[in-house]
Formats: structure tokens, C-alpha cells, sequence
């Protein structure tokens, strides 16, 4: 016989990962700037902000990313369950992987990480990494994240300066920095959550994996015959792969 424990606690798991999959979504949809109307792929009605991919109109999925996300928050809750060994970690680990989520998707979808979502995660991270690995650990871990990713900011401002001047472009079509300063936002949420012996760690597997990325994508253009040295991608996705690589022992 089943034990009813066991059955209790999945359906706890399931009402957690939609919890989690709604949070992501409505915030994703929310917190950037819009400044035009949402409309179904399929029957091109105005779709509200929230609606989860779903129109009302003619009824149907538009966009599929909601059922997937519960079905990943699914398979991350069961994944926290199992290596988390306290509640209090595992709190620990659903509040900061939904936090983490969110900032991802939003720089996938903008290319944005915004100031506002970066002091939440400042806050958040702070108390947590307190938790985690005492104040001090958590002050350095924070700064270093700063100052490792503030070098890369400056370097990409300094060459796309130099890109900018040296091909005489200005306004609209000036070369953007590669990174923007929400990446080093990001990089002190990161330290002040792992301390100051795992944040290098983390980064340097986001700096690579960005790499390895960025060096397929040129390769795929250049196969193409259709080189843009101005293309640019999201850097968040890649350093909060490499913090959850450092900080969940999967």
C-alpha cells in the first residue's frame, strides 16, 4: 500500500511548481517596460500581459511556455526535495531558483536586467547568504561579483568606444558594450548569495559557457555568410547557469 506521506508531499511538490510557473510568468510579463499591444500568433486578437499564452478569442495556446514551465518547476521541486537535507534549505533553494528564473527569461526576452529586480535580488541574496554562510562571506562575495564583473563592463564600454570612434558611428547605430551593468548587478546578487569561495567559481563557468555560445553562434554566421560583429546576447542566462552548477549539488 501507498504510503500517504509520500502521496501528500508530491501533491505539495505539484501546488509548489505552479506556484512557482505563475510567479515566473506574471512577473516576466510584467516587470519590463511594454510599449506596445500583445496580440495571439494565431488570431492576432490583444492579448492582456498576463494571460499565460492563452487567448480567449479563439481559445487556444498561443505561446506554450506556462505548461512548460510548471512541467521544469515540476522536475526542479523534486530535484530540491532530494538534495536539500532542511526544510529551511529547501525554502531557500525554491524562493532563490524562482527569483533566478525570473531574471532569466526577462534578459532572454529584453536583453534587460532590471535595477529594481537587481536590488530585490541584492536584498534577497544578502539575507539568504547570511543564512548560508555568515555576513562577512556574504559582504565579499557580493564585491567580488562587482568588481569581477565591472572589469568585463568597462572592457566591453572601452571597446565599443574605440568600435564607435574608429568607424565614426554615433546615435542609434553606436555599438552597445557587450555586457550591460545589470550583468554586474547580477554578478553581486550572485556573490552575495554563494560567499566568497564559490562566486569565482561561478562566474568563470558563466564567462566560459557565454563563450562557448557566443563562439557557436559566430560560427553559425559565418557558415551563413551573414557576420554581425554588433549582435549581442543575454549574459544572465549563462552566470546564473553557472551559480545553480555551484550552489546545488546535482
Amino acid at each position: 500500500m501507498e504510503n500517504p506521506l509520500n502521496l501528500i508531499s508530491f501533491i505539495l511538490y505539484i501546488v509548489l511548481a505552479i506556484t512557482a510557473a505563475t510567479l515566473i510568468e506574471y512577473f516576466v510579463s510584467t516587470l519590463p517596460p511594454i510599449d506596445h499591444e500583445q496580440r495571439c500568433s494565431r488570431c492576432s486578437s490583444v492579448t492582456s500581459r498576463v494571460s499565460f499564452g492563452y487567448c480567449r478569442s479563439c481559445s487556444r495556446w498561443y505561446r506554450r511556455r506556462f505548461p512548460f514551465l510548471a512541467a521544469v518547476s515540476l522536475v526542479a521541486v523534486l530535484l530540491l526535495a532530494t538534495v536539500q537535507s532542511s526544510p529551511a534549505n529547501f525554502v531557500i533553494g525554491f524562493v532563490v531558483s524562482t527569483y533566478l528564473a525570473i531574471v532569466t527569461l526577462i534578459d532572454i526576452d529584453y536583453h534587460l536586467i532590471q535595477h529594481k529586480t537587481a536590488l530585490f535580488g541584492i536584498i534577497l541574496a544578502g539575507f539568504f547568504g547570511a543564512i548560508l554562510h555568515k555576513f562577512p562571506s556574504t559582504v565579499v562575495g557580493g564585491a567580488i561579483g562587482i568588481i569581477v564583473m565591472g572589469f568585463f563592463y568597462l572592457l566591453g564600454r572601452v571597446y565599443a568606444a574605440y568600435k564607435n570612434k574608429r568607424q565614426k558611428i554615433s546615435g542609434p547605430d553606436a555599438l552597445d558594450e557587450a555586457l550591460g551593468f545589470g550583468d554586474v548587478s547580477l554578478a553581486a546578487v550572485l556573490g552575495f548569495l554563494l560567499g566568497h569561495a564559490l562566486i569565482l567559481k561561478a562566474l568563470l563557468i558563466g564567462i566560459l559557457l557565454a563563450g562557448l555560445y557566443s563562439i557557436a553562434i559566430v560560427a553559425l554566421m559565418l557558415l551563413k555568410k551573414d557576420f554581425d560583429d554588433s549582435k549581442t546576447i543575454p549574459y544572465g542566462p549563462f552566470l546564473v547557469l553557472g551559480a545553480l552548477l555551484v550552489f546545488f549539488p546535482f
